[in-house]
């Protein structure tokens, strides 16, 4: 146990972390945390696989260490190397340091954690022993993280949700430079990076170029490895071979109604365990379910959901206008669309209807849906995300694709 916890905090020995745990590229959401680090509550950064929760710690533990923190004061631990009881992994660290946890303040980072069985009650008996440590958790995928802690944990914990990475973001890593304030100037450089992006939206593989490479790791180091372990570790009625055969139906057929009763008969499985797989597969961001909008976002449908994958990465298509959609969903974090009979809208964002067309020439028939949906619910404004059309529908407002995922909003109101 010694061996590992010194190995796993080399900044005891050096008053600094390695350049290469503690990258020079900083997501977001590294900035977001940094304003929260002064409060009481346990910081729980979860997400998906590969997109840098780790490497966020690390960065916060080189920023301490930058404030003069004291390098004994800061601990990393990961269950993912050892599976431990919190008790030790501290009382280790006190003889190790030759510290008192009752005195000064402290720094926990303990990466991982839904590794360890019953760790939210676990972690709750120190929070409140030890109201001088902050504590920082993280988690792969939301299965064990939100699940478990919303109740025990209810007003001690503040959730950081880290996603696959934002255009911006991937522009920022690639050495791609613009200007926001003058986003217009560099529609050609925008427009032209876009695909590669939409296959590469994660940090270790942002510039890779290699079709075999990229789908390997996403098969392999993400989706393999949420469904193998984790899930398989969260629900122990888990069937592995069905959770995989959904993941394929639904990769292929991304935006595809849920029919759950069609999905039973075709596969010769029980509606209940389908509904059960479908749900294992959305929490552990795999997937992602929009619902069919009534007035109201509160009153959805439960009725005619439609699945895409979590990120547009996660299938090859030579659908171009699917995989842009995907992305956009994916990045506005869409939780409605709207139907009524043949009539569609793509998305339905704070009430307010949204469509993608992404195709050279938008005709007025491409509207009509957007129209019915704005006269049936009284609503003054549309949106309508283009490939390059900018010249507004009176008041249907179009955006093209590039402007939405750099900016991440569709108007100055705030609608996002």
């Amino acid at each position: 146990m010694k061996d590992i916890m010194i190995l796993l905090n080399p900044w005891w020995k050096t008053n600094s972390v390695k350049a290469e745990l503690s990258k020079d590229f900083r997501r977001d959401l590294f900035y977001e945390i940094e304003k929260s680090i002064k409060k009481k509550q346990i910081t729980a950064l979860y997400g998906l696989r590969r997109t840098g929760k780790s490497t966020i710690f690390f960065q916060l533990i080189e920023y301490f260490l930058k404030e003069n923190i004291a390098s004994e004061k800061i601990l990393y631990f990961s269950f993912d190397q050892k599976t431990s009881e919190i008790k030790e992994v501290l009382s280790t660290y006190q003889e190790i340091n030759n510290i008192d946890l009752e005195q000064g303040n402290y720094y926990i980072f303990l990466d991982e954690i839904q590794k360890l069985e019953n760790w939210q009650n676990k972690i709750k008996i120190f929070y409140d022993r030890y109201p001088n440590i902050k504590f920082f958790i993280s988690c792969s995928s939301n299965i064990a993280l939100v699940r478990k802690s919303s109740e025990s944990l209810a007003g001690r914990i503040e959730f950081f949700k880290l996603e696959p990475l934002s255009y911006k973001e991937w522009l920022e890593i690639n050495k791609i430079e613009f200007e926001e304030k003058k986003i217009d100037l560099y529609e050609k450089e925008l427009i032209g990076n876009l695909q590669w992006y939409l296959k590469t939206p994660f940090p270790e593989i942002a510039t890779l170029k290699e079709d075999i490479s990229i789908r390997k790791y996403i098969d392999d180091y993400i989706i393999s490895r949420i469904i193998s372990y984790d899930m398989k570790s969260e629900f122990q009625d888990a069937d592995t071979s069905l959770l995989d055969t959904l993941k394929n139906l639904f990769f292929e057929n991304p935006g595809m109604i849920l029919n759950v009763d069609s999905l039973a008969r075709n596969l010769n499985r029980g509606k209940e365990i389908l509904i059960k797989h479908i749900s294992y597969l959305e929490q552990g961001l795999i997937i992602r379910i929009l619902r069919n909008y009534k007035r109201g976002e509160l009153s959805s449908s439960r009725k005619l959901k439609k699945v895409y994958p979590y990120s547009q990465s996660f299938y090859f298509s030579s659908d171009e206008s699917k995989k842009i959609e995907n992305s956009i969903i994916n990045d506005l974090d869409v939780k409605y669309y709207w139907r009524e009979g043949e009539k569609e809208v793509d998305m339905v964002i704070k009430d307010n209807p949204v469509e993608i067309k992404y195709k050279n020439e938008i005709k007025e028939e491409d509207i009509d849906n957007l129209k019915y949906f704005m006269k049936k619910f009284k609503k003054n404004e549309g949106y309508l995300i283009t490939k390059n059309r900018v010249n507004n529908f009176n008041s249907i407002k179009c955006i093209p694709v590039w402007k939405i995922l750099i900016e991440r909003k569709l108007a100055s109101n705030n609608l996002s």
